[in-house]
């Protein structure tokens, strides 16, 4: 009997591993093809690094156990297959922008996958902790931020800085109190299960008490016999005495070699000389056979897992990518499986050689753009059109990389059934360019973002002498308006006096020019001054008829 704990969460991380605080270290430091979980493509032919988690929990404990040969390496197969085909369908900056969306549709999506397979784990959480440009460009994205966030990158230092310490201080703190919980549950059930056990073995027992007596001791015998030479007792007078006499020995050995048992998640053909006879036994329990002249062979009921190696092939538009893929199969016909491979080694040989060629032709034939997008891209997957130089690329997806995995399927289906072997999916796991396109591509990325940020400097400073040519502008006409305004006051004012003066010269000129004369004068004439004055002026005249 096997125990399966459905209550606690268990979890495959990506482009990282947790240490036992709970502190994510990052492993893709280096550039090499075999630690590069985190770095994929993107629509637009970038590159970018995604670390991220899956969380999922066990909700039917039978098919967990033997529906699926290898759970975890399902669960990572599936998962990088769907999150790379959804960031291959999105830009570099949408993904930047809209990790919860791309989270949530990959969570959607991986769920399909695993109901499909009657794997019995429902997912709980899928969580992109870090998406993020790869290393070697990354300066150059922080160049761009620099030209207009410094004061917020200061600001969001700080803020990271706590946000980093008290968070994980708590976590330590619970995750200390959460070991001494854990530990207790496991004491617990660790003796509750070892009662459980024996009483649901005591049940059966006490419901079919010879079918349970006699089972048990075979399955127990069937263990400790191969290694005993020699069966002996002690009799009431202390003599040591055979057990059994050869008869019976020899008896129990034929009944022995008679029966076997069928696990849930295996299936037998009966061979006899070598050849087959009978139909493939399917159902678990126990069975019976020939002994000795008919022999059992066992093969694997579950859906199993076929892992390819990265192989460079270049694309139709010349392009060097890396490709890994993954495929998950079930012997459906044991056997037509046994006469025409026998082994599942020999079926795995069959299937590099079916699935890398069918992949090979796929890629070589097809543009980079059709490996990478799928079926379903949207034109709203582009959402920045700067890093072209803001021309919006053209993009045309006849097939797509997720209708490609099944036509690669289809194609290899019909030989493989012809084995007794049902094809389940083609996942295209990994596609990378090869270290030499990746470094021409960051080449590219840098200088894309150094031109932006060169641009948006210079939008900058263009928007600075916009302004202040406005404010010049705006400088200029209030004071050239308020001068106007004054001007036009002062001409009014000075010809409302004129207006006054005419007035006033004309009703008496003599008089007004005459005090006009003095009103002058006063304003000229000063202490000590002295005056010259010709006999014809008016001045003289006055002066002369007041002496």
């Amino acid at each position: 009997m096997q125990r399966v704990n459905v209550d606690i969460i268990r979890k495959e991380e990506f482009g990282f591993t947790s240490n036992s605080a709970g502190v994510y270290v990052r492993k893709n430091n280096s550039p090499t093809y075999t630690d590069e979980e985190s770095l994929m493509l993107t629509g637009d032919k970038n590159v970018i690094n995604l670390n991220w988690v899956v969380q999922y929990r066990i909700i039917s404990p039978k098919n967990y156990l033997f529906n699926i040969a290898d759970i975890s390496g399902t669960v990572r197969d599936i998962s990088e297959t769907v999150l790379r085909r959804l960031v291959g369908n999105r830009d570099f900056d949408y993904v930047l922008n809209n990790r919860e969306e791309l989270a949530y549709a990959a969570k959607s999506e991986m769920q399909l996958f695993l109901d499909k397979y009657e794997s019995g784990i429902a997912l709980e959480a899928v969580q992109l902790l870090d998406v993020t440009p790869p290393e070697p460009v990354r300066p150059s994205f922080n160049e761009v931020n620099e030209a207009d966030q410094d004061r917020t990158r200061l600001v969001n230092e700080a803020q990271r800085e706590y946000n980093e310490k008290i968070p994980r201080a708590r976590g330590e703190a619970k995750q200390l109190i959460q070991e001494a919980e854990g530990y207790k549950v496991r004491r617990v059930n660790t003796a509750e299960g070892e009662v459980a056990r024996y009483n649901e073995v005591y049940t059966q027992y006490k419901r079919y008490p010879s079918v349970t007596r006699q089972r048990i001791y075979i399955e127990t015998l069937r263990e400790v016999l191969p290694g005993v030479n020699e069966i002996l007792v002690v009799d009431q007078n202390k003599n040591i005495v055979p057990l059994l006499n050869l008869s019976v020995l020899l008896a129990f050995l034929l009944l022995y070699n008679a029966m076997f048992i069928v696990r849930e998640t295996e299936q037998v053909v009966i061979t006899e000389f070598g050849k087959p006879v009978g139909y493939p036994i399917t159902s678990a329990g126990l069975h019976f056979k020939l002994p000795f002249i008919q022999k059992a062979i066992y093969f694997d009921k579950r859906i199993l897992s076929w892992d390819g190696q990265p192989r460079e092939i270049p694309t139709n538009d010349k392009t060097f990518i890396w490709v890994e893929c993954a495929a998950r199969w079930k012997i459906t016909k044991p056997l037509l499986f046994l006469q025409r491979l026998g082994t599942e080694d020999r079926a795995i040989s069959i299937m590099n050689a079916l699935i890398d060629g069918a992949i090979r032709d796929l890629v070589t034939k097809n543009d980079l753009t059709e490996i990478i997008l799928s079926s379903d891209w949207k034109e709203e997957y582009v959402v920045n059109t700067e890093t072209s130089g803001g021309e919006r690329e053209i993009r045309n997806v006849k097939v797509g990389r997720d209708r490609y995995s099944e036509n690669v399927r289809n194609s290899i289906r019909q030989i493989t059934n012809d084995y007794g072997i049902e094809i389940m999916d083609i996942l295209i796991k990994r596609v990378n360019y090869t270290d030499q396109v990746r470094n021409k591509v960051y080449e590219r990325m840098i200088s894309e973002r150094k031109r932006i940020a060169a641009k948006k400097r210079s939008e900058g400073e263009g928007e600075k002498a916009e302004i202040l040519g406005q404010l010049e502008r705006e400088l200029s006409n209030i004071q050239s308006t308020a001068e106007k305004t004054a001007n036009q006051i002062k001409g009014q004012a000075d010809g409302q006096a004129g207006q006054i003066y005419g007035k006033s010269y004309m009703s008496d000129p003599d008089f007004y020019r005459f005090y006009q004369t003095l009103q002058s004068y006063r304003d000229i004439v000063k202490g000590n001054t002295k005056l010259v004055v010709s006999m014809d002026s008016d001045l003289y005249k006055y002066l002369k008829d007041i002496k």
